[in-house]
């Protein structure tokens, strides 16, 4: 027998109503009735059935397959088979679920009381583009169930679901509602979303105010109505309910908060700080809640300088609240590393990683986090740290290996290398071995190893042929020795033609061009290196790129911009002999 797999809102429908709904409609034939020796045989194959149904699914469905064959007039029957018909097609085959839908329709037109029939009935029906029939069928059983209210809501959900053309039918069901069981809050904040939907702002008010009328002392129908007088233009009336809602909860957070956006939407700064405060100080609201107040309100602000303290106040007081919680300091830190403050967001991620050591991107951001601060020796504890508890991560070596190389460590470098490609050695990830080796050759080229470090950059352009940033190591590599410069430019191009935006490319391309005594068009392409480079969000030119146009402006006869670039580049890397000698006599200087 096959196994199938079940879906599961078939299999749960199916498994807790099959047998109840097969009596229920066991009488029911078409004309087209089979012989009473048949239709006995199917019903003692269906009782057999009903033994595997709780724990084997296939014997259950292929006994129904075969009762279904004996009696195909019995609408329980051929809705079970239905039913099979949706499994063998995984759901997704369009020819099951028309044969699904086929065979459902006469049980759904008979039993219109059953629910959850119908409700699977509609979804076959959806996907087989029979959306008159679906609808018909939960209309049917909405009718059929006048005192369930559940039923109604589904029906209307349904409507709404399909389009502008039933939200009126929609309206009318929950009126119905309404009026049977009394006026509740979820149907009229479901009637509120229709009139929404179709931005009809005075009948979202009339409802607004309907449902506030349940319970005027609510602060959470008084921020709807204000909610809705700010979406009708009118603040005034607004910030009244936004009052009402504090004055009626004073321990809310919640509505401290709408009015907190509230002021800021009116553009009143000073308020909406004074409103955040007040609500992550309330008791009502969880730590989750509070952090999603602080971020929110972090974003807006994060870019403005003369919010540093009050966001600085309100994570100390989360955190004062949360002292053992470690995501109050990772939102700050993130926060703190936004504002380029790495020392700072660092000691706030240290002290989150004390409580959960287990975060495996919080080492990664700790770490990362110490070399943008140029802290070498904090980098390298935290990344010793973070492979103790993620020995095989091959990004935390990575991350090692270059705070080596950045301290010219460069034994140290190739261990932390060494280390990420023993964990690789059986890996089919050509991209990860790739970067790896990578890695390895620049280690090598700073060791003077040139020879080993290009026959390393050649194995790993064949793992990675388009690692744009492995052409342009190789690229520049070459460029420096003096190397095969017409393969250095074909590397190049290809690594730009990946990364056309990328500053450093730029930058080798064209000394690539000053190596092959290119200079115009070597000036050309460094013009723009250095343009996009001062137009990056977070512009960071680097020493080696003002160097390399002071050479080039140079020998485009350009020695008063080269010195000036020369000047610029040592200002930046004030121990580099060469820079020195090219500013004090005013020329270039080979190296």
């Amino acid at each position: 027998m096959k196994s199938y797999r079940l879906q599961p809102v078939y299999l749960l429908i199916a498994a807790i109503f099959a047998g109840a709904a097969h009596f229920a409609a066991a009488s029911q034939k078409d004309n087209n009735r089979p012989s009473d020796a048949d239709a006995r045989k199917a019903d003692y194959i269906f009782m057999e059935a009903m033994r595997y149904k709780d724990h084997d699914n296939a014997a259950y469905y292929e006994l129904v397959s075969r009762a279904h064959q004996l009696n195909p007039s019995d609408p329980y029957l051929a809705r079970e088979q239905g039913m099979k018909e949706l499994l063998e097609g995984g759901g997704t085959d369009s020819a099951s679920i028309e044969r699904a839908f086929e065979l459902m329709t006469d049980y759904v037109r008979q039993n219109p009381e059953d629910t959850y029939t119908t409700l699977m009935y509609a979804d076959v029906a959806m996907r087989a583009d029979h959306a008159l029939e679906a609808m018909d069928a939960f209309r049917n059983t909405y009718n059929a169930n006048p005192s369930r209210p559940e039923v109604g809501m589904a029906f209307a959900r349904f409507l709404l679901a399909n389009g502008p053309d039933h939200y009126d039918e929609a309206l009318s069901v929950y009126d119905s509602i309404m009026t049977r069981d009394g006026v509740s809050p979820e149907y009229v904040m479901a009637k509120i979303g229709v009139y929404a939907q179709r931005a009809d702002t005075a009948r979202v008010l009339d409802e607004a105010l309907n449902l506030l009328s349940l319970n005027p002392r609510s602060p959470d129908y008084n921020a709807i109505v204000a909610g809705v007088y700010m979406q009708s233009g009118k603040p005034d009336s607004a910030l009244y309910y936004y009052n009402k809602a504090v004055e009626y909860n004073p321990d809310s957070g919640v509505a401290y908060y709408n009015r907190a956006k509230y002021f800021s939407t009116i553009g009143d700064s000073a308020s909406y700080d004074r409103e955040v405060m007040q609500a992550i100080g309330q008791p009502d609201l969880d730590l989750m809640s509070k952090l999603g107040i602080l971020n929110d309100y972090m974003a807006k602000l994060y870019s403005d300088s003369t919010q540093v303290g009050n966001i600085t106040r309100l994570c100390d007081k989360l955190i004062e609240e949360y002292p053992h919680e470690p995501e109050p300091r990772l939102l700050y830190s993130q926060y703190l590393f936004a504002t380029r403050n790495f020392a700072k967001g660092a000691e706030q991620l240290q002290y989150a990683l004390d409580s959960d050591p287990s975060d495996y991107d919080s080492w990664n951001r700790l770490a990362s986090a110490y070399l943008m601060d140029k802290n070498y020796s904090k980098a390298e504890g935290a990344i010793k740290n973070a492979i103790h508890y993620f020995p095989d991560s091959i990004p935390l070596y990575m991350l090692g290996s270059y705070a080596m190389m950045e301290q010219d460590r460069l034994k140290d470098a190739l261990r932390y290398v060494d280390g990420a490609e023993s964990h690789l050695s059986d890996s089919t990830d050509y991209k990860a071995r790739a970067n790896v080796l990578s890695s390895k050759a620049d280690v090598l080229y700073k060791m003077g190893q040139i020879d080993s470090s290009f026959a390393i950059s050649q194995e790993a352009l064949r793992l990675d042929p388009d690692n744009a940033l492995l052409l342009n190591n190789t690229a520049y590599y070459l460029a420096c020795q003096d190397r095969d410069l017409d393969k250095a430019e074909e590397y190049i191009v290809k690594s730009l033609e990946i990364n056309p935006e990328s500053v450093n490319s730029l930058d080798t391309y064209a000394w690539v061009l000053f190596k092959k005594n290119n200079y115009e068009k070597a000036k050309e392409v460094i013009d723009g290196a250095l343009t996009d480079a001062a137009a990056e969000e977070d512009p960071e030119i680097s020493a080696e790129l003002l160097e390399h146009a002071g050479d080039i402006y140079f020998m485009n006869r350009l020695p008063d911009r080269a010195l000036e670039f020369w000047e610029k580049a040592l200002e930046l890397d004030p121990g580099n002999e060469l820079l020195k000698r090219k500013v004090k006599n005013k020329t270039f200087f080979y190296e």
